[in-house]
């Protein structure tokens, strides 16, 4: 082993599961993040949470689970993302993820395209790719230079050369 570490990023939301028994820091971009520190790479978390006291806390869990947060944005005019959660008599949940909330204001900065253009890995949330304008997604493959790869049903980034 090297010891490099890869920069491995996860761009999308981050939030709250508002559980029955309490809140849990979710959202799938964030949890690739802390799993891509858990592994030994440069865990690295691009969103946007609201300036309130949920955002701040996001970021404070997980700068202390060791996932690198300069890369969250702050938005003064909308709250931290949240899903409040039920949960049926058979154990089964239902759930509303909440619109209008910050990651859904995220924006395309030089500091993002500097991240893009030296990130070894990027994982995009699906419903991101909505959101963001198709000029920046391009920025973002021809950045880190990776080629989508058809087969199976399912697609694949991977590494280019």
């Amino acid at each position: 082993m090297t010891g490099h570490r890869h920069k491995v990023v996860g761009l999308g939301e981050i939030l709250w599961d508002m559980l029955p028994d309490g809140k849990q820091l979710g959202g799938a971009p964030a949890n690739f993040a802390y799993i891509s520190t858990l592994l030994g790479n440069e865990g690295i978390v691009a969103s946007r949470v609201g300036c309130d006291s949920l955002g701040n806390e996001a970021v404070g869990q997980l700068a202390a689970l060791g996932v690198t947060t300069e890369f969250v944005e702050r938005d003064t005019v909308h709250p931290t993302g949240t899903v409040p959660v039920q949960v049926d008599h058979a154990g089964q949940p239902t759930f509303e993820i909440a619109e209008g909330v910050a990651w859904d204001f995220l924006e395309w900065t030089p500091h993002w395209q500097q991240l893009a253009e030296q990130a070894d890995a990027i994982r995009v949330r699906a419903g991101v790719a909505l959101q963001v304008l198709e000029q920046e997604q391009i920025a973002i493959t021809v950045a880190v230079g990776v080629r989508r790869v058809e087969g199976r049903g399912r697609r694949a980034v991977e590494r280019g050369t």
